[in-house]
C-alpha cells in the first residue's frame, strides 16, 4: 500500500485523524468505532 506521496507505508501505520481509546465495551461486541463515526457524522450534519 503507498499514500498518496508515493512513499511505502509498510511498518509506518498512520496516525487516526480521531483517536478513540480502547475500552472493555470493545470486547463486548460494541463497534465503537463506528458508533463514534456515526455520532460524528450526525454532528456535521446538523441531526
Amino acid at each position: 500500500m503507498y499514500r498518496i506521496i508515493g512513499k511505502g507505508m509498510d511498518n509506518i501505520g498512520v496516525q487516526p485523524d480521531i483517536y478513540i481509546p480502547w475500552t472493555p465495551q470493545h470486547l463486548e461486541g460494541k463497534d465503537i468505532d463506528l458508533e463514534k463515526a456515526i455520532s460524528l457524522l450526525y454532528e456535521q450534519a446538523n441531526i
